[in-house]
């Protein structure tokens, strides 16, 4: 490879080799190198980042171990380097967020287990950074996240136990943070949700036991807020004034009654997994495309299925009453799981007008009488109907699909 002067783009990846990368002198031209999906070891070369053409390296998916180091090279063109899926270790370098022209790095999946403190990188062009699944603990600096062209950040999976005031940039293009799957504690900072073009915050599996006060959050655009596995103990009402499209507040030990604020989330809302007993009216269920109240202590009459939602889980509640006899009239749910219940009376007739069912689970409940001979003419992918006092004959013939 010494006599390939002119090369400028070398793809050896998914393949079989489990060398460590030779010492050879590679070409200057080189403008991007792929090694990745192999299995390849020992440490990586410095000197392959300061290859002065190279543009793009991507080393992930392989077995490198040992501390990375990056050049100080002021007049580098490289703008995405990829190293994740190894076993490199130790502290991640602050000259690497020096490098000019970089703009996204993923080291996810290694064993990195600290930063140090980061450069003056004002003039930074990096808009996008995954650090995901390390060892990284600590304090999150709070200087990662003002750097000017930084549009996505990944840290989940680490062991971060504080998480710095995030810095008031008005000027922020900052849109996706995820800090799941960490030991964040106290409560979430509310500086975090007036960065002006955040969308989407992911907080779950973490040690959070509250939202702060928020501030004017009128001029927000935050969409996707997961605050599941967090202990939280009750609702986080500060963000009841966030426009919402996506909420996720499963498995959080809340109890008492869902507020009526709630359901102005906009698509997608899930607060299973709690100890909840109740739902206080009115609440409006029309918008929402998926609804998971699923694992609680929900008693009483089930509520009107949202018409437009793909995706219904009241499952393992002590709902008692029937199933309302107009239930599959205004339905295009394809997933409905009512199962683990006290639902009483018969399988309504209506069922079968629920054109997109494909999964209908009615099983570990009490309901009586015959199966509606029209379930089986449906498009089924699967129902389940299991552990009830269900009577007559079972039909001969099944779709195909079922």
């Amino acid at each position: 490879m010494t006599n390939l002067t002119q090369l400028v783009h070398l793809d050896l990846s998914s393949n079989m080799f489990t060398v460590p990368i030779p010492s050879f002198n590679m070409s200057k031209n080189l403008i991007e190198i792929d090694l990745s999906d192999n299995s390849l070891n020992g440490n990586i070369p410095s000197s392959l980042f300061a290859l002065p053409s190279l543009e793009r390296i991507d080393l992930s998916n392989n077995q490198f171990s040992g501390v990375v180091e990056f050049p100080n090279v002021s007049s580098s063109v490289l703008n995405s380097v990829y190293l994740s899926g190894n076993n490199l270790q130790g502290t991640i370098p602050s000259s690497l967020f020096a490098l000019p022209s970089l703009e996204r790095i993923d080291l996810s999946n290694n064993q990195f287990s600290r930063f140090v403190e980061f450069p003056n990188v004002s003039s930074s062009v990096l808009n996008s950074i995954d650090l995901s699944s390390n060892k990284l603990q600590g304090t999150i600096p709070s200087s990662l996240f003002a750097l000017p062209s930084l549009e996505e950040i990944d840290l989940a999976n680490n062991q971060f136990t504080g998480v710095d005031e995030f810095p008031n940039v008005s000027s922020s293009v900052l849109n996706s943070i995820d800090l799941s799957s960490n030991k964040l504690q106290g409560t979430v900072p509310s500086s975090l949700f007036t960065l002006p073009s955040l969308e989407e915050i992911g907080l779950a599996n973490n040690q959070f036991t509250g939202v702060d006060e928020l501030p004017n959050v009128s001029s927000s655009v935050l969409k996707y807020l997961s605050l599941t596995s967090c202990k939280l103990g009750v609702f986080p009402y500060p963000i009841k004034n966030l426009a919402l499209y996506d909420l996720d507040l499963s498995n959080n030990q809340i109890s008492g009654e869902i507020p009526n604020w709630i359901w102005k989330v906009g698509l997608n809302l899930n607060l299973s997994h709690n100890e909840l007993v109740g739902m206080l009216e009115p609440y409006y269920l029309q918008h929402l495309s998926s609804l998971d109240l699923s694992f609680n202590q929900l008693h009483g009459a089930i509520p009107i299925l949202p018409p437009n939602a793909k995706l219904v889980d009241l499952s393992s509640n002590n709902f008692t009453s029937s199933i309302p006899s107009d239930i599959g009239n205004n339905v295009t749910a394809r997933y409905v799981f009512l199962s683990n219940n006290g639902l009483t009376g018969v399988i309504p007739e209506s069922i079968c007008k629920a054109c997109c069912l494909e999964i209908l689970d009615l099983s570990n409940n009490t309901l009586r009488g015959k199966i509606p001979t029209c379930i089986f003419a449906m498009n089924l992918a699967r129902v389940k109907l299991r552990r009830n006092n269900l009577s007559g004959p079972i039909p001969d013939a099944f779709p195909d699909n079922c």
